[in-house]
Order: structure tokens, then sequence, then C-alpha cells
């Protein structure tokens, strides 16, 4: 998301505003050198349709499928990710990615520019490098600025998903002396995290950057981040199980997928930066997912369209076999345009399902829904 400083900020005067860090109302004021999240600007579960509850009076921000003034969307942008140690890792300290040539645009991958720049920051900012410096220019995470722009766009937010399955000890591959599965973040300003719908990692405020992770083994949602003014750090460890609403035993019983949501926000000026690091087990799987074709289309055109549902066929055979392929008859599951799970399904048995526009159906290649792992599926 891109947004009009201006305009945004009309649509919620008492809600989240996007400034400096400079404000009365505490919800939208800078946390200082030494301040740490300002939690409990949303609440603790999205709405039925996958998306953020805020618990002030803000407009839909953070939802895709919402139009707003000053609030521009692109959909399907994907942030590069590098594969190192069994871990997916992006860390906006070690390589930029931008928009090709500036221009923002949906449905593409962020180009990766290994040899950083300087961004001029809008004012100086605090680091901690054994003493507090300031500092007026660094490295960080701009998307709207191409390569050889050092002026930084500000004000702008992503939400992304990801399924991932868990092992019955919540490490992977389910050894016992093997790596803990985990989800990393760091970075500023608001960050939500949200596992299964349930706010787990709760960075959000006007901050400095701020550190955040899930172990799945232990069991544990940590939250640090270091005082710019004496460098002491503060932490605090959080009960996943509780944030989740359910039992270690509970959760990790099942072989249903989970899914991990990221809302993010860059609200105030500055320093602007976002590392992600997880090793969460994914499967393969198909995945088809009903858009609509024509950007021009609003009002209640498109909310007559929102409406239709439409339907596929899947059919399935043992790879590398003669065999016809015939319809499959098991289950997929279902997410909804935020990328909440909706639920598991199965299709008829002529191997009909559904979809309503941005809906997605998901089909695990490895789920014992196949007889065969070597199974190939295709979708009419």
């Amino acid at each position: 998301f891109r947004y009009d400083t201006a305009k945004i900020n009309d649509l919620s005067p008492d809600g989240l505003q996007f400034n400096t860090g400079e404000s009365e109302n505490p919800i939208n004021k800078w946390t200082g050198w030494g301040g740490g999240p300002n939690t409990g600007l949303v609440k603790n579960s999205l709405d039925d349709s996958g998306n953020l509850q805020f618990t002030s009076d803000t407009a839909s921000i953070l939802n895709a499928n919402t139009s707003l003034d000053g609030k521009e969307t692109f959909v399907n942008v994907n942030l590069p990710f590098k594969y190192v140690d069994e871990y997916y890792s992006f860390d906006s300290d070690d390589y930029d990615v931008y928009f090709a040539g500036g221009q923002a645009e949906s449905n593409t991958t962020l180009s990766v520019n290994e040899n950083q720049k300087n961004m001029s920051y809008d004012h100086s900012v605090s680091v901690w490098n054994g003493e507090k410096e300031e500092v007026k220019s660094g490295k960080g995470f701009f998307p709207f600025d191409g390569e050889r722009d050092l002026d930084p766009t500000y004000h702008f937010g992503m939400t992304f998903s990801t399924e991932f399955f868990m092992t019955e000890n919540g490490k992977i591959n389910g050894d016992a002396d093997g790596e803990p599965i985990t989800f990393e973040f760091s970075g500023d300003d608001d960050v939500w995290v949200f596992v299964d719908e349930k706010l787990v990692l709760d960075l959000g405020g006007i901050h400095d950057k701020i550190s955040g992770s899930i172990d799945f083994a232990n069991g544990v949602s940590k939250i640090s981040y270091v005082n710019m003014d004496n460098g002491d750090e503060s932490s605090s460890d959080n009960n996943l199980w509780d944030l989740l609403g359910t039992t270690e035993e509970a959760w990790r019983g099942t072989s249903e997928p989970h899914t991990l949501q990221v809302f993010y926000l860059e609200r105030g000026k500055g320093a602007s930066n976002c590392k992600i690091r997880f090793n969460l087990p994914q499967k393969n799987c198909i995945e088809v997912t009903k858009r609509l074709g024509n950007d021009d289309v609003d009002g209640d055109e498109l909310a007559a369209l929102l409406q239709n549902r439409y339907s596929f066929t899947a059919y399935t055979k043992e790879d590398g076999s003669d065999n016809e392929y015939t319809p499959y008859v098991g289950v997929y599951y279902l997410y909804g345009a935020t990328g909440s799970l909706i639920g598991a399904y199965r299709t008829d048995d002529q191997g009909k399902f559904v979809l309503g526009f941005n809906q997605t159906a998901r089909f695990y290649l490895d789920d014992d829904i196949y007889e065969n792992a070597d199974s190939r599926i295709y979708i009419e």
C-alpha cells in the first residue's frame, strides 16, 4: 500500500495517523529513544473476513479489498527472500528492494540491489553503536524508491501471509535435537503478526527498531528492543498457547495447515527497516485463485461481481502413467482475500469446487488426500 498522507489522515482524525512521530495523541506519537512498542492498537483477533480490527476509529488502511481515497493498493507483489541454511530471510540491512524503475505495479517481484544506497533521512535518527549516535542517512526499507532515488518515500504498508505445517514437537522434521520452528521479525513501525487469526506479536506504534520472535518448540513469543539512550536491552516473553487460546497438545495435534499473517506500516518518518527470517515447514501445493480481470470496474457493477461464484473442476492421475485423468474427489483448503484460512472442504463426486472473487483453493500434493505422492493434478 502507498498512502497520500493528507488524504488518508483525513479519513481517521481520531485513529492511526501517518506523521513524523510528533502528536498529542499517544497512538500517533513516537515512543522515544528508550521506548518500546505501543501495544493494544489492534484487537487480539482478526474479523470474519481476516482483516485487522483497530481499537480506534481507523479506516481500512490495510485491507486490500477496500478502496480509500489516499490509498493505492498493489497486489501479488513478491518480496525476494534468500534461502540460507534452511531459513528464508530478508534483511534491508543486507540488500535493497524496490519496484523496478521506481514504478509501483501489481503482479511483480521487487528488484534487488546488492550494492546498497544510503538514503537521506527526513530527520536525524538515533542508532546504538556502543553509544548513541545521531545519523541523517543510512540503509533502509524503501520499496517505492528506485535504484537512484535517495529521497525516501515514507508512509506505506504491506500485508502478507504464508501457510505452514507443524510437527509434534515444534522442531524441524520432528527430530528431538532438531532446529526449533521459528518466525522472527525486526523493524519499525507498526507490526502485527497473527497465527490462525490470533495476535501473537504486537509491535504496534511509531517506534525505533524492535524485534519479535515466535518459537513453536518452547511456545514463547518474545519482544525485545534496545534503549537508544543507554544501550540497555528490554525484553518480554509471552506464552504462545495462551495467545492462541489453546493448549500445546491440541494445537500441534493436527495435520491441517496453519496460517501466519503479517501486517506492517511505515507510519513515522526517519529510518525504515525490515528483517524477516523463518523456517516454517511448507508443503508443495497447487493453488487456484479467482481474481478480477478488469481493474476499471467499480461501484454497483463491482459489488455485483463480488457476489458471483465460479465453478472449477480438479482432475488427477498417477504421474507417468498412461491412465486418463479422473475427477479428483478429496480435500482442498479455502482461503480468503487476506490469506486467512476459511476452512477445509471436499470437491464433489465430479471433482468440482467453487470460488468467489479473491478466494484461493489450495491442494496440498503430499497431504493424505492423495494415495500416491507422485500424483498429478490439473484444474479447469
